[in-house]
């Protein structure tokens, strides 16, 4: 019971976090959920196990967070910021996923995931700068 308790504690502080960095981010227009299940993230290649994943309905300005239940005590400003930034490339790289001819170039999926990561986790790392936010 305690343990439940403490998990419940932990989804709420992280409910409040995307509140805060939802509107940091100026996200206002986006309904964000957040859920917490253990599910294999689309982008894991079984070497990396994340903390969270979001998927975005640009269409309906809908996010959803997943956070991983095991890795709860991990999830921070960092964790939280880069999720949202997530949505503020969904655009870029929605279009980008839909125009890749994917029969002559089989390797384009991964490195669009890859830059699509380089580039949130520094813009992550600048947003974290201005805000005075360190690890």
């Amino acid at each position: 019971m305690k343990n439940l308790q403490k998990n419940k504690r932990k989804k709420e502080k992280i409910r409040k976090l995307v509140e805060v960095w939802k509107n940091r981010l100026g996200l206002v227009n986006w309904d964000i959920q957040c859920l917490f299940k253990q599910e294999k993230s689309p982008k894991d290649d079984g070497d990396f196990v994340g903390i969270a994943h979001i998927v975005a309905n640009t269409e309906y300005k809908i996010g959803t967070i997943t956070f991983l239940p095991k890795n709860l005590s991990l999830v921070d400003d960092f964790a939280v910021c880069h999720e949202l930034v997530h949505l503020l490339l969904a655009e870029l790289t929605g279009y980008a996923r839909a125009n890749i001819d994917y029969k002559s170039h089989n390797m384009a999926e991964k490195w669009l995931t890859y830059y699509e990561e380089q580039c949130v986790s520094e813009l992550e790392r600048v947003i974290m700068r201005m805000y005075k936010i360190t690890p």
